[in-house]
C-alpha cells in the first residue's frame, strides 16, 4: 500500500548535527538554485547544508537501518543514507560530507544515535542533510528516487532548536518603534525597531506557524498604537540573529 505523501512538518526529529544549528544561506537552503556541472543536473538544490566545524558528530535524525553508505577512495568523506520507513514513518534521510562512519549497510541505528562525524572536505565544513518522503514502493527493496519526494526539513531544523534554547526576557518595556519586512540572506523576515538599537526578527519562511502570524499582529497593532510590550527573545543560531519568541500588551498600555 502506498504511503501517503507528508504535507505538513508537526512532526519533530533529533538533530542530524550536534548544536547549535546553523543554516548555511543562501545557495545551501532548500529549493535554491545551484550550478550545473552535468547537462543532467537539476540546478535546485534538495537539501539544507548547515555550517559546521570539521569534527563535529553526527545523528541520526530517526531510528530507522541503513539503505548505502559511500566514501571516496581517501576515506576523506562519504555519505549515509538510513531509511525509516520500516519503522512506519515513510522518511528517508541522506547525509552527506561525513567521515569517520561508524555504521555499514542493514545496521539499525536509533533516533539521535552517533554515527559519523562532519569531514574536514569541503574546505568550509557543512552537513548537507536531506529528508525524503516515500510515497510508493514494492516491499522487500529499497527506496529509489522515483519512489520519493523531496521534503524541506528547515522548519523542522529550527523547531529542534526552538525545543532547546531557551528564551531570554527582556527588561524593561518596549514600544516598538519601526515595523516591516526585511530579507536576510534572501530570506524574508518581519522585524520590530526599538530603542537603543534594538532589532528582534521573525523568519516568515513558509510554512509558518500559527504563534508567529499571532506575534506579528501584535507586533504591528503595538506599533500602531505606540503601546509598551513585554517581550522575550532568543539569539537563534539557526537563522543567525535575534528572534523573538513571546510577546505581550503590557497592562499599562
Amino acid at each position: 500500500m502506498a504511503i501517503q505523501p507528508i504535507t505538513h512538518q508537526s512532526w519533530l526529529f533529533g538533530p542530524p548535527l550536534d548544536m547549535p544549528l546553523a543554516l548555511r544561506l543562501e545557495n545551501g537552503r532548500f529549493d535554491s538554485r545551484r550550478p550545473r556541472r552535468r547537462p543532467t543536473a537539476t540546478g535546485i538544490h534538495q537539501a539544507v547544508d548547515l555550517a559546521s566545524v570539521a569534527g563535529n558528530p553526527v545523528f541520526s535524525a530517526y531510528s530507522g537501518r541503513v539503505a548505502q553508505v559511500n566514501t571516496n577512495p581517501a576515506a576523506t568523506k562519504g555519505n549515509v543514507t538510513i531509511d525509516h520507513h520500516p519503522n512506519g514513518l515513510g522518511f528517508v534521510t541522506n547525509y552527506n560530507h561525513i567521515t569517520d562512519i561508524h555504521v555499514g549497510v542493514g545496521d539499525f541505528v536509533r533516533e539521535g544515535e552517533l554515527f559519523a562525524h562532519v569531514s574536514a572536505v569541503p574546505e568550509n565544513p557543512t552537513l548537507h542533510f536531506e529528508l525524503w518522503a516515500v510515497v510508493d514502493r514494492a516491499e522487500g527493496r529499497a527506496p529509489t528516487d522515483s519512489d520519493m519526494v523531496p521534503v524541506d526539513p528547515t522548519r523542522a531544523l529550527y523547531a529542534w532548536e526552538q525545543r532547546l534554547e531557551p528564551d531570554e526576557l527582556l527588561e524593561g518595556l518596549q514600544v516598538p518603534l519601526a515595523v516591516g519586512v526585511t530579507r536576510i540572506h534572501s530570506i524574508p523576515f518581519f522585524f520590530a525597531r526599538f530603542e537603543a538599537d534594538l532589532t528582534l526578527h521573525l523568519p516568515m519562511y513558509e510554512p509558518m506557524t500559527e504563534d508567529e502570524r499571532i506575534t506579528i499582529a501584535v507586533l504591528r497593532e503595538a506599533h500602531r498604537r505606540e503601546a509598551a510590550l513585554e517581550l522575550s527573545f532568543r539569539h537563534s543560531s539557526f537563522w543567525g540573529g535575534d528572534v523573538v519568541t513571546q510577546v505581550a500588551l503590557a497592562a499599562s498600555s
